[in-house]
């Protein structure tokens, strides 16, 4: 069989940007081509923030996905309430836990810090660590640049219990127990990447 020598199946970015606002805008444009049955790739991560999100397509169907971008553009906001309105039926039990994706500047010094917060690792390579501790993982993905609005809350059963180990093992930049308006006592760590890791227990 001869190969395939044609760039009909080359990958084209019909969709690139940078900023807080870009994976929902990827994510939104990668449904409406798959929606159209335009096979459509999003590229992108949300903890390497230095990277932009893309939306790519087979060469061959750019011009169709350019035009199915353009008529959404121009059905408005109006289309996007109508299918968010749609009586789509959702199975309880799907989605059942989340694991906190952190970007890591320096992937030796992240680690030895969350080592010290008595998350071990379970696996890792040069470029991707996984972490955990009782029930809850936490992964650290190597990043260059800088890193900023990145972080997660993380539920604790004893806050203050949890502060005082963390005073204890000698943990940097451990911020004070605080009890918020809304009704959760909680402290924050800040990572050696700039990480903000929020651990809260619900006030009683």
């Amino acid at each position: 069989m001869e190969p395939d020598t044609s760039h009909d199946l080359d990958l084209v970015p019909v969709f690139e940007a940078l900023g807080t606002e870009a994976e929902m805008e990827a994510i939104a444009i990668h449904s409406i081509l798959q929606a159209s049955e335009i096979q459509a790739v999003l590229v992108g991560s949300s903890s390497l923030p230095n990277l932009p999100f893309q939306v790519k397509v087979p060469q061959d169907q750019v011009e169709q996905a350019q035009a199915c971008l353009k008529e959404a553009a121009a059905a408005g906001p109006a289309a996007a309430d109508e299918a968010q309105s749609t009586d789509i039926p959702r199975t309880p039990g799907l989605v059942r836990s989340s694991i906190p994706i952190l970007p890591a500047l320096n992937l030796e010094e992240s680690l030895t810090f969350y080592q010290l917060m008595g998350f071990p690792v379970k696996s890792r390579n040069e470029q991707y660590a996984i972490l955990h501790r009782d029930n809850v993982q936490l992964h650290l993905a190597a990043a260059s640049g800088s890193v900023e609005n990145s972080g997660c809350y993380l539920h604790t059963g004893d806050v203050q219990a949890l502060h005082a180990e963390f005073a204890a093992a000698g943990v940097d930049r451990l911020g004070d127990v605080e009890d918020k308006p809304w009704m959760m006592t909680e402290f924050e760590v800040v990572d050696p990447s700039g990480n903000v890791v929020r651990f809260g227990q619900a006030m009683k």
